[in-house]
């Protein structure tokens, strides 16, 4: 699954153009009020004004469903978990029932998620993972978390290359993965190595970033300017949650 959403961050849309900072407020008010939905159609209307702002962003219904459909395989116990009774008594054998409200209680959350999942596309896929996080520490999350989240996110790619790199070393030295000791003692050492590898490495890119003037904060050469219109458009977001929750709450409860 490709989890990079910032390749899309090229593109041109109103959802591009909104400050960054006003678009993380907006968008977390937007994903507080979908967690808070509990009926299906106001999850189901959230749902679907999530894949408008993605739609509005840039991205296509096969891209949205083709990340979104593993958080739904994810959440496939929860149909056998919720739904599922047992019930011990003294004298009574242990019985074992099926609830048709847990079955909904699961279908709703899996909508949920689904639905946060889907808004998660415009927040994060419409500007560089950069701006986004400098946005972040502007709206006063601390340093420390943001470069956190920013390294993981960089080197976690590095690495993904580096144990492909290291996979291609053992396929031409004529290693046949399989289920048994001798394959996981390779495994092991596989990891063992990366690890290894990944401190070493973290020294280095520190030292090197220390050279280069690195004081803890981060700096970018884009300086965005507020104007009128990214104030509008967290407006409309910040009403349309708060529709969805009263809808919710009042009409469909």
């Amino acid at each position: 699954m490709d989890i990079r959403l910032e390749s899309h961050s090229t593109l041109e849309s109103p959802v591009h153009r909104w400050d960054p900072a006003l678009k993380m407020v907006g968008f977390g008010l937007f994903i507080l009020a979908l967690a808070a939905l509990l009926h299906v159609h106001a999850i189901l209307m959230g749902m679907a004004a999530s894949i408008l702002l993605a739609r509005a962003a840039g991205f296509s219904l096969t891209q949205v469903a083709s990340r979104v459909k593993w958080i739904f395989f994810l959440l496939l116990p929860l149909y056998l978990l919720l739904p599922l009774r047992v019930t011990l008594g003294g004298d009574t054998p242990i019985v074992v029932g099926w609830s048709k409200e847990g079955l909904v209680l699961a279908g709703v959350i899996s909508l949920r998620a689904m639905a946060i999942a889907v808004a998660i596309f415009p927040m994060w896929g419409t500007a560089p993972l950069h701006v986004s996080l400098r946005a972040l520490s502007a709206l006063g999350v601390p340093d420390v978390l943001v470069q956190l989240v920013l390294f993981t996110y960089r080197y976690l790619f590095v690495y993904f290359d580096q144990f492909h790199r290291m996979r291609l070393a053992l396929a031409a030295r004529g290693f046949s993965p399989g289920v048994d000791a001798r394959s996981f003692r390779v495994y092991g050492s596989q990891v063992g190595m990366l690890l290894v590898t990944s401190y070493e490495q973290a020294e280095r890119v520190l030292a090197a970033m220390k050279s280069r003037g690195y004081d803890g904060r981060i700096r970018t050469l884009e300086t965005p300017k507020r104007e009128l219109s990214d104030w509008g458009k967290l407006v409309l977001l910040a009403a349309l949650s708060t529709l969805l929750v009263i809808g919710d709450r009042l009409w469909l409860g």
